[in-house]
């Protein structure tokens, strides 16, 4: 098994790319919410 300093920083990296995208996807949602609605 690869140490803990490897694993850690690899999944906050990971954790921060899929908060990313998650925002992303909510931004979109919200512009095509506000396309339809006009």
């Amino acid at each position: 098994m690869p140490p803990k300093k490897v694993t850690i920083p690899a999944f906050t990296k990971m954790e921060a790319k899929v908060d990313a995208l998650e925002n992303d996807m909510a931004e979109v949602r919200t512009t095509l919410a506000s396309v339809q609605d006009t």
